[in-house]
């Protein structure tokens, strides 16, 4: 092989190797304008990856905290929907036991004391609710339910009274059962956990436990006055009529009591949600913050990649112009 032909073999070469050279560092760019993002993070930040680590780990944490946040406000609106339906329960059965307050008439006691009944039972199932496979009234017992059945309860209660003849003592003795501390409620009615639930993180050092349980003073009161009109109901305690009224009256005015204790229950469950709320927007800001900055330090400079990108298109032209005649190549045998 003469002299010639090893040049224009080494030539052939060069040419080829830096064809391939071009193509590569127009796809890298191609990446970078389209992607907004430096191919080279590793030269364009000298090595140190520090910085960009903490970001990392930032917006990592940012995003376990949105998720246990959101966790929160899913359980805590779960809660504030099940006590908004309590009260309204509890309105309804008011209304149909004032009725039949004081009255003389069975058929009207009676259907006081049947809607009593089942708002009761209805605030004893709402009791029992879940949200997220969590119990939203048992503490710590998230797996349990925080209440006995209803119907075990009014049996319970209904053994407690009956033979009794005196209204204030039948309704005193339902009162004392559920309110007094170690009393019935606790021991028979109430099988969750007295412990609280384990909070929910929400960063900043800050957590979320639901303290609300069917413990609560207020679903306590509003659980007693309903069960002094269920227990009204004909031959379950007496069928004494005037007796029966005369408890209707009372546990009519235990649940307009029971209702704005209820209404507390509910302020305090709201106060949580505002805290969330404020927790979530500022893990919103801070993501957003951190991001920003991420994307800063490994941005790539949407002029300035252009600007080198059509540098590099036209050295990719100039190898094709200066090699097109003696080749015999078009433009597509490069790309």
């Amino acid at each position: 092989m003469n002299m010639s032909s090893l040049g224009d073999l080494a030539q052939s070469y060069v040419t080829r190797q830096r064809n391939a050279e071009i193509k590569q560092e127009i796809n890298t760019l191609t990446d970078e304008l389209s992607s907004g993002r430096i191919s080279d993070i590793a030269s364009a930040l000298a090595g140190d990856f520090g910085q960009l680590a903490s970001l990392e780990r930032s917006l990592s944490s940012l995003d376990a905290f949105k998720v246990s946040s959101d966790e929160a406000t899913f359980f805590t609106d779960s809660q504030q929907l099940s006590l908004e339906g309590m009260a309204s329960g509890l309105d309804s059965a008011v209304e149909a036991m004032l009725a039949a307050s004081n009255s003389s008439f069975p058929a009207s006691i009676n259907s006081g004391s049947i809607e009593a009944d089942s708002q009761f039972r209805a605030m004893v199932s709402s009791l029992n609710g879940t949200a997220g496979g969590r119990s939203l009234f048992a503490g710590d017992a998230t797996g349990d339910p925080a209440l006995a059945d209803a119907q075990d309860i009014l049996d319970e209660l209904s053994t407690l009274v009956t033979g009794m003849t005196d209204p204030d003592v039948i309704t005193a003795t339902v009162d004392d059962w559920f309110n007094t501390p170690g009393g019935g409620y606790e021991t028979f009615a109430y099988i969750g956990s007295t412990e609280e639930m384990q909070p929910f993180l929400l960063g900043d050092g800050r957590t979320y436990g639901p303290g609300i349980t069917a413990l609560d003073s207020g679903v306590r009161e509003a659980l007693g006055s309903l069960a002094m009109g269920a227990l009204m109901m004909n031959g379950v305690v007496t069928n004494d009529t005037f007796l029966r009224g005369q408890v209707m009256d009372i546990a009519t005015e235990s649940s307009l009591t029971a209702k704005g204790k209820l209404l507390d229950t509910q302020s305090v469950v709201g106060t949580l949600q505002n805290q969330i709320e404020t927790q979530q927007a500022r893990i919103a800001a801070e993501h957003s913050a951190y991001s920003i900055a991420r994307t800063e330090l490994v941005a790539a400079d949407p002029y300035e990649t252009a600007t080198r990108l059509e540098n590099v298109q036209f050295q990719l032209e100039a190898l094709y112009t200066s090699t097109a005649y003696a080749s015999r190549m078009s433009l597509l045998d490069y790309i």
